[in-house]
């Protein structure tokens, strides 16, 4: 009888075993997409595949009428002693910068080095997608080779973060004889691309709307990079279309699957360096600070996620208040210990970003509305 118990335990951990196995080394298929959906607004057209130039000109209307939105009074409270910006956006750094902006900012010197680079617009799958092209800049430089490279923004960013590193992706560096040919687009519903008028568009969707994009541009195979929505974007491109996909580089890694998963939990059970190196402790575990921290600061991509349409009203309204929601961003996602900082770091002069480039991203956000 014992002997006939312990075959049958055996074989009910090997079964268990196996599922365990099986749902950890699990490769979901590739999903199918309907190759011609139409995203735009009513029933499908004809679509127009011509690729138009496009320049970033405001309307002074709206330019005036963002100046009048900044001078109206400021509805903001005093900080709480000492909070800095851990809860949030400062207001009293909110004033000093919405201020800068009313009274310093000039958004036509800032639309002009915005159409420094050549700007276009394309219909693709119902929607007028806009891009941003940077040519290399080779000149009579023998040996040197030009790749494609489509870089993908994320939130709350935009293309227009990535001007600082354009020179140095499209002219030739000491040491290297690559230099790329950069499209940037904005993701459907971000800067001058159109947003869709259906329900369903997600990542999967908008790559192959930039798979789309680059081969209407000549090119059948090109290189990737992506932060934020852009690196997940990036990932799917990648596995969708390897064929096309030379290389991806993204400065955002998720991945949400059983077995790294399980790994985590593991590592947090057995001794450093059996799954996790030393050296890398400190930056997964403990798992408690770290989910906590998680909780803390993806409140915002459980609204946006749920009820963009409520947010996105008060957003819409008032420029402050779009200031405060994506500056923030910028500061916490930084440096973490920025929250102890007055100003968030966002007035240091160490800080990465400039003011005025802060700003060109939220006038991007600002005055492209539908």
């Amino acid at each position: 009888m014992g002997a006939i118990k312990r075959v049958l335990i055996a074989i009910v951990v090997a079964g268990l075993a196996y599922k365990i196995g099986e749902k950890i080394t699990f490769i979901p298929p590739i999903p199918h997409l309907d190759p011609s959906p139409w995203w735009g607004p009513g029933n499908p057209q004809t679509e127009d595949t011509a690729i138009r130039p496009f320049k970033i000109r405001i309307p002074a209307k709206d330019v005036e009428d963002l100046q009048i939105r900044l001078g109206l009074p400021l509805r903001l409270t005093t900080p709480l002693e000492n909070a800095n910006f851990t809860y949030g956006m400062n207001h009293d750094t909110l004033k000093d910068i919405i201020g800068y902006w009313r009274k310093s900012y000039d958004w036509r010197a800032r639309e002009k080095r915005l159409n420094r680079y050549p700007h276009y617009k394309t219909q693709i799958e119902g929607l007028d997608i806009h891009f941003m092209r940077a040519s290399a800049q080779v000149g009579d430089r023998k040996g040197v080779k030009v790749v494609p490279l489509l870089l993908i923004h994320g939130w709350p960013g935009s293309f227009v973060e990535f001007y600082n590193i354009l020179p140095l992706l499209t002219t030739p560096q000491d040491g290297s004889s690559v230099v790329f040919e950069v499209i940037c687009p904005s993701i459907p519903g971000y800067g001058f691309s159109q947003r869709s008028s259906k329900q369903g568009m997600g990542h999967l969707e908008t790559s192959q709307i930039f798979l789309k994009l680059m081969k209407r541009l000549g090119y059948e195979k090109f290189y990737l990079q992506g932060g934020d929505w852009g690196s997940i974007i990036a990932t799917a491109m990648a596995t969708m279309y390897p064929e096309n996909v030379l290389g991806v580089h993204v400065n955002m890694i998720a991945i949400n699957s059983a077995g790294p998963n399980m790994k985590l939990i593991l590592g947090a059970l057995l001794p450093a360096g059996i799954i996790v190196a030393e050296e890398d402790q400190h930056k997964v575990y403990p798992l408690k600070e770290k989910f906590s921290y998680l909780i803390q600061e993806t409140g915002y991509m459980h609204l946006q996620a749920s009820k963009p349409d409520t947010i996105g009203a008060a957003l819409d309204q008032s420029p402050v208040s779009l200031a405060a929601y994506i500056l923030e961003k910028f500061s916490t996602w930084t440096h973490i210990d920025y929250i102890r900082l007055p100003d968030g770091g966002l007035l240091q002069k160490n800080f990465p970003i400039a003011l005025d480039e802060l700003l060109d991203n939220i006038c991007i956000y600002w005055y492209v509305f539908e």
